[in-house]
Formats: C-alpha cells, sequence, structure tokens
C-alpha cells in the first residue's frame, strides 16, 4: 500500500474520530420512580409515578462554540397521592420551599444515588459507571434536601386551593394520625428498544415500566383556564424555578 493511501486511511480516521468527539456522548435513559409514604390513622400509605430521563454531554472544548453542555431530557408528570377522605399531596416537578428550581429533577437520579452534583458532575459519575460497564442501580430514601416541592389542594376541582406542604406539616393539614414517613427513588427497568415502545405490561425487563401518565384526570383543577398558574399563585410558589405552573406538573411532552 502506498503511502498516499495510508495517508487517506489515516486522514478519513482522524476526521471519523473527531466527528464522534464533536456529537458528544449519550449515558442512556433510564426510567426511575418516585414515592412518598404517609402514616395515616389507617396505617402507612403510598403514592408513586414513573419517570424517564436521558443524560448526554457535548465536548468540553465546543463549551465556547455552542456546544458542550451536559443535558438530561425529563418526560412525566407530578407524582398526586391520595391519602383518602379527600385528603391528597402532589409532589411537583420543582425543589424547594417555594418550588425556586426546576431542574433538580432531572439530575435527581444520579444526585441521589452516588451524590454528584447536576451538570457535569452528574455525567462524570455516569461516565464513570458506564468505564466499568455499569450503570444507575438500587433505590434509596431522599433526604430532606433532596425531596422535591410538595403541595395539596383542599378541592382537586379547584386549583385555587393549592397550598405548599412542607414534611412537617402533614398533621396541621390533613389531622391528628398524618405525618409524612418517607419519599424513596428507585431505578426501575427502562426496557430495551424497540420492545419499551410496546405498551405490555410485563415482562418488565423486556418492555419497561410505562411513565406514569393521568395527572390531569386525578387533579381536575389543572384542566380549568390557566389552572397550573393560578394554583401556583394561590400557593405563593414562584414562577423563576419552573417557568410557568404547566412544567411543574408535566414536563416535555
Amino acid at each position: 500500500m502506498s503511502k498516499w493511501k495510508i495517508a487517506l486511511i489515516l486522514l478519513i480516521g482522524a476526521i471519523y474520530a473527531v466527528s464522534l468527539t464533536a456529537c458528544g456522548e449519550s449515558f442512556g435513559t433510564y426510567h426511575f420512580r418516585l414515592t412518598i409514604e404517609a402514616d395515616t390513622p389507617e396505617g402507612v400509605r403510598s403514592g408513586s409515578g414513573v419517570m424517564s430521563v436521558s443524560y448526554g454531554r457535548g465536548p468540553r472544548w465546543a463549551a465556547g462554540i455552542g456546544g458542550g453542555n451536559a443535558y438530561a431530557r425529563l418526560r412525566g408528570e407530578a407524582v398526586f397521592f391520595d391519602l383518602g377522605n379527600g385528603r391528597n399531596v402532589v409532589m411537583l416537578i420543582a425543589h424547594g420551599a417555594r418550588a425556586e428550581s426546576g431542574f433538580e429533577m432531572r439530575w435527581l437520579p444520579v444526585t441521589a444515588l452516588t451524590g454528584a452534583v447536576q451538570g457535569w458532575g452528574s455525567t462524570d459519575a455516569l461516565a464513570a459507571l458506564q468505564s466499568k460497564g455499569l450503570r444507575l442501580e438500587g433505590k434509596v430514601e431522599l433526604p430532606p434536601p433532596l425531596i422535591p416541592t410538595l403541595a395539596t389542594f383542599s378541592e382537586v376541582n379547584d386549583p385555587t386551593t393549592m397550598r405548599q406542604l412542607g414534611p412537617s406539616e402533614f398533621p396541621y393539614y390533613f389531622g391528628k394520625g398524618y405525618t409524612f414517613k418517607r419519599a424513596t427513588l428507585e431505578i426501575v427497568s427502562s426496557g430495551i428498544w424497540p420492545f419499551s415502545l410496546l405498551p405490555l405490561p410485563w415482562p418488565r425487563w423486556l418492555f419497561g415500566y410505562p411513565i406514569t401518565r393521568g395527572i390531569k384526570d386525578r387533579l381536575p383543577a389543572l384542566n380549568v383556564p390557566d389552572g397550573p398558574n393560578t394554583a401556583f399563585r394561590s400557593a405563593r410558589l414562584t414562577f423563576g424555578g419552573v417557568g410557568n405552573g404547566e412544567s411543574a406538573f408535566r414536563t416535555n411532552y
């Protein structure tokens, strides 16, 4: 083989390698279940929902030319927890006492399971796992700083009745015998593509756990014109972290 052909092959290989680098890295898609538990006069009750998040990042060197960002694309809905007897809890897609941040939920599985901070810190942790042939897995109880913003509706049909709810305030809002117990995050099977696109329940390792839907059926207040924003204003939550009320209840549809 002539030196020109060798040079051409090396050049093509270098261009290919650079093009792969320019595309950045993908760390796959995870499905995770958020569960909230509470003690009630009738015993422990729980509510849960499954969300999906895809992780990736662009090359670091591209940060100054519109690339280089770590990203997390979240799909899912707020968790509606029916306590019975007209009582309910909503775990919003937001963090902070006033829902001042809407981004932590995207990185929550990595933060909760590895301790890595959001953004590059999280993708570095995912890259380290990937280099060992591993993925995020397991179940963990969320410490107070990682528990998403909680709220409650005294009337599920009326957005003006939403109030922010701290974990320590369950007895105040719901009465004697009602206390917050814990919130957990668990990685569940996302299935194997393209089987994961089929709405089949079993086996879970093949078809995966579907994203939980139907928040607007369980919370008719969200169907009222401007309902999500009205609910936020009534609960005196901030729009700065979530952009608008709708994104705190449903995201990336």
